[in-house]
């Protein structure tokens, strides 16, 4: 016991000693010169205390230092790479013998940290010096597993009475990028730290950053908690308002705030965010997410909530222009996504959302994020895209004829052109893997109105797929297969369309606006293509096509008018021209081969009660020209057609010819040829006739010997 009191009284003595003796015998010059030269020897970069060095030692081990300069590395200027106005920190003595650290208000003062990553990649943070002398001097230690239930650090308890940061200023320059990020005015400020207390916790800072153009102001409050072993954080109350100003944004700025709660369970493994709340212009979005197994293959499972999100209102706010049709599209935006994330495998399921008056619902499968290899199920009701297309862009403008745009050297130039430019990359869409059915109760697009859409896509290797593509549409059925091969540079088409039982003049109105073609019919499409130009799209094109209308007519041309206008014109005669502009027919059918864009048929057939129509011809797409002759027959009166009784053309074939722009051919009954060949068809007539009734008579006088030669006469 006197031996343990003799010690505990040499201690103090010491204590007292050091208290005393301590600060006036050191040599703090000295003491700033031997660091200095040993932190510039270690790093390159010159280091200087200006400031005041001093010491504390009892009841606080504490070291205040004033202003400290880092010097930066050669090649990077005068400018320093550091500089710390005021370092404050003291520990007291006492909790050390108990293995506590409790520590004072950490202070920090006029932080300047000036970074800069030149032309050639090299930073001015990294140590310049050569580590030959360092070499053999590292041993690698070996991480001592924690005992299950002791506190991190092997015990140790640490305190902090509360950290405090102001002005601090870091600044980012690159110059591979010529970019610079700097944060500005940044404050910290933490209170006292305790276990299993709160621990109120305020953060500012500005950042202004060159690429993007973009300042934020940032100001973060919240209270903090951690348990004694270090196993469980909790960041509670969190607030954070955040305020970006840059270019294309409102000069006040956009403004954000969030809010929620974030749990650490170091034990469990396991990560919580509950009731994140994003809130801002046209933006209410919550979440709530779980993370677990952090230490292994993590796994995040959760719930996105979309309040009600103004997509136009954000993206004007952004400055991004958006103009619609509708300005009322793109206003309501609202739903639930499930989301569940392990591993290389995502899947947001269910997802439910309200785009506007739409409804949309599905889930979506990331099998693996290589290539990536994607499942997809998504189901809508009705849906009007023509809401959503920028104003005017139906309206497709056309050159006026024999403009150059109409002559097939220039438009081969183009095309020419543009193969030349440098081919868009189809990496990403050659490793996609997918599979996806869409279901659409309904969809307006380019004024076309579809029902009962369903659509099966498939993607591999470079090869996509959309097949069935089924839908119902003006009274009748449309089934399609569409490949796309992105296999090589150039992309490659194949379409296959089928239309049955379709109201052709319904279909052409809503997709003019022109109700040229009426009847009820079936058409089949069977082409292909290369390219993604229009027009080498449309020179490369290739293929098939038939089709068969019935019960309908022409508008815009009255064939059986025509005619009769025709033949009054050689007779001297004038026709009303107040007839209508149609014609009509019971059925209308052809076929057609397309070679390099140029449409030929040569089997037309059109039945009326009056005519018969056969005609053969092309329509060069490229040069939007149209060359057909055809050759109508007249098998009953025209008086129903806009003429008399026209008796005296019945059996006659009249030859028209229809040549010129596609938007605006010009008609021409070649009448003169036709009577021509109707004259030559009477004399022919008349020439039989006259045969026919020599050779009766000459029979009947042959007959007649023949028959007195038999009797003996």
């Amino acid at each position: 016991m006197k031996w343990l009191l003799y010690g505990l009284v040499g201690a103090i003595v010491l204590m007292v000693l050091a208290i005393i003796v301590l600060p006036l015998v050191m040599d703090n010059e000295a003491l700033k010169k031997q660091l200095a030269s040993r932190i510039e020897q270690k790093t390159g970069h010159s280091f200087q205390i200006e400031g005041p060095l001093q010491w504390s030692v009892f009841p606080w081990i504490g070291l205040e230092i004033g202003r400290v300069t880092v010097g930066n590395a050669p090649g990077f200027g005068d400018e320093p790479l550091a500089t710390v106005e005021e370092l404050d920190v003291k520990v007291a003595l006492k909790p050390l013998f108990l293995k506590q650290v409790v520590a004072d208000t950490v202070f920090l003062r006029g932080v300047r940290l000036n970074l800069v990553r030149n032309s050639a990649g090299r930073g001015n943070w990294e140590i310049f010096v050569s580590d030959e002398k360092e070499q053999g001097k590292k041993v690698q230690k070996k991480k001592t597993p924690e005992k299950s239930g002791e506190p991190a650090g092997g015990g140790l308890v640490l305190e902090l009475n509360g950290l405090a940061m102001e002005d601090v200023t870091l600044r980012f320059e690159d110059q591979q990028k010529d970019s610079t990020i700097e944060i500005r005015d940044l404050a910290l400020d933490i209170g006292k730290l305790v276990p299993d207390s709160p621990v109120p916790v305020q953060l500012w800072f500005g950042l202004a950053s060159t690429e993007p153009d973009l300042n934020l102001k940032v100001g973060l409050t919240s209270s903090f908690s951690m348990s004694r072993d270090w196993q469980r954080l909790d960041l509670l109350d969190l607030g954070v308002d955040l305020k970006v100003f840059g270019a294309g944004l409102p000069d006040q700025g956009l403004h954000f705030e969030l809010t929620g709660d974030l749990g650490l369970d170091r034990a469990q493994e396991e990560l919580r965010v509950s009731e994140l709340f994003l809130s801002g212009p046209g933006t209410e979005i919550s979440t709530s997410l779980k993370v677990t197994g952090l230490d292994g293959q993590p796994r995040v499972s959760g719930k996105l909530d979309l309040k009600q999100v103004n997509p136009r209102e954000l993206m004007q706010q952004l400055g991004l222009a958006l103009k619609t049709r509708d300005r009322e599209a793109l206003t309501r935006l609202s739903g639930t996504v499930a989301v569940i994330q392990e591993g290389d495998t995502l899947a947001l399921k269910p997802v439910s959302l309200q785009l506007d008056d739409t409804a949309v619902a599905g889930d979506i499968r990331v099998l693996s994020f290589a290539g990536p290899v994607v499942r997809a199920r998504i189901t809508m009701d009705d849906i009007d895209l023509d809401r959503y297309l920028p104003p005017g862009s139906e309206k497709e403008k056309i050159s006026p004829p024999g403009s150059a745009s109409d002559r097939e050297p220039t438009i081969a130039a183009t095309s020419q052109d543009q193969e030349k430019g440098e081919p868009p990359s189809f990496d990403a869409l050659r490793r996609l893997d997918m599979e996806a059915e869409l279901r659409v109760g309904g969809l307006k697009v380019r004024n076309l109105r579809l029902q009962k859409i369903v659509v099966d896509m498939s993607a591999r290797d470079g090869m996509i797929r959309l097949q069935p593509v089924q839908a119902e549409l003006y009274d009748g059925h449309f089934s399609g297969d569409f490949l796309v091969d992105l296999r090589q540079d150039t992309p490659k088409f194949q379409v296959s369309k089928n239309l049955v039982g379709i109201s052709i003049g319904s279909l052409l109105k809503d997709l003019s606006g022109k109700e040229q073609l009426i009847g009820t019919g079936d058409v089949h499409v069977d082409v292909a293509t290369e390219g993604l130009a229009e027009s080498m799209m449309t020179r490369h094109m290739n293929g098939t096509m038939s089709f068969v209308l019935k019960d309908g007519s022409y508008k815009g041309f009255n064939l059986a008018q025509a005619i009769r206008r025709a033949q009054a014109a050689l007779a001297g005669q004038e026709v009303a021209a107040d007839q209508a502009q149609k014609t009509d027919f019971t059925e209308l059918r052809g076929s057609a081969v397309i070679r390099q864009g140029v449409v030929e048929n040569r089997d037309l057939y059109m039945a009326s009660p009056v005519l018969r129509v056969t005609g053969k011809g092309k329509i060069d797409l490229v040069r939007k020209m149209l060359d057909y002759q055809v050759t109508a027959k007249v098998v009953g009166s025209l008086a129903g057609q806009g003429g008399k009784s026209g008796d005296e053309l019945r059996g006659l074939a009249v030859p028209v010819r229809i040549k010129g722009p596609l938007d605006k051919p010009s008609y021409g009954v070649d009448m003169e040829a036709a009577l021509k060949a109707g004259a030559e068809q009477q004399l022919e007539k008349k020439k039989q006739e006259l045969l026919d009734k020599a050779t009766e008579k000459i029979q009947d006088r042959m007959g007649g010997q023949l028959l007195k030669g038999l009797l003996g006469q």
